[in-house]
């Protein structure tokens, strides 16, 4: 949407275009929203900050280049759209990082939830203690689940149920770093159960830590319904 706001605002759009935009702004409240914000940033930096900083921009031309002295009175209308083009560029690069960041954040806030466990059988067998910080973790006591299952991981590296669920008990407990390193080593083997679900997980802490491409390519690994939705809802940015 905003590389269309430019486009209207920078007057780009031939007669059927900015039919089209009008026809959004009158029909979609959510657009005309945006649009209207998006106006007012750009006015402000063009009002406050230019004309806040103009004077200076021009005496520091005249001080670095003495020919700039010998200009018509009418190339100060040059120097402040030059002035004004490159406020305006440094202002679409923040807005733009601004609404990857804020789209990110609110990506994951959507469609983070902590994976529910597996059902907690407790009876007498070699399992009990994996099952007891099952428990733990389904009541939302992370880290004592983590200290439990990461003793049981010693010697036993490649147990994909145990990295799993290590990394689910990191990312509930934002140590998004930890939770990567061990649901990476899940998807090391592409016929673990897990496979999907951590690619699923590694793309939303891809997406927390604002690396787009990178959530792309987990999602594109993963057959859960939601990274289908994220990837479309990513596409369309």
């Amino acid at each position: 949407d905003q590389e269309i706001f430019e486009r209207f605002l920078l007057d780009r759009m031939d007669d059927n275009e900015q039919e089209s935009f009008k026809a959004r702004l009158e029909n979609e409240p959510g657009f005309k929203t945006n649009f209207e914000a998006f106006k007012e940033l750009v006015s402000a930096v063009e009002e406050a900050g230019l004309r806040s900083k103009l004077n200076d921009f021009h005496d520091e031309m005249l001080k670095n280049d003495p020919e700039v002295k010998t200009l018509k009175p009418a190339s100060h209308r040059y120097r402040y759209f030059i002035a004004a083009s490159i406020a305006f560029i440094i202002f679409v690069a923040g807005y733009r990082l601004i609404l990857t960041s804020n789209s990110t954040d609110d990506l994951y806030k959507k469609y983070y939830t902590v994976d529910p466990g597996l059902p907690t059988v407790m009876g007498d067998n070699a399992n009990y203690e994996f099952y007891k910080a099952m428990v733990d973790y389904k009541q939302g006591n992370y880290k004592k689940a983590i200290k439990e299952w990461e003793q049981l991981l010693a010697g036993k590296n490649n147990n994909d149920t145990l990295n799993y669920f290590l990394g689910n008990a990191y990312l509930a407990s934002d140590n998004f770093k930890k939770a990567a390193s061990y649901l990476e080593r899940v998807t090391e083997n592409n016929q673990s159960y897990f496979y999907s679900d951590s690619h699923f997980y590694l793309g939303l802490i891809a997406l927390k830590e604002k690396q787009t491409d990178k959530a792309k390519a987990h999602f594109k690994q993963s057959n859960n319904d939601k990274s289908s939705l994220i990837l479309a809802q990513l596409d369309k940015k």
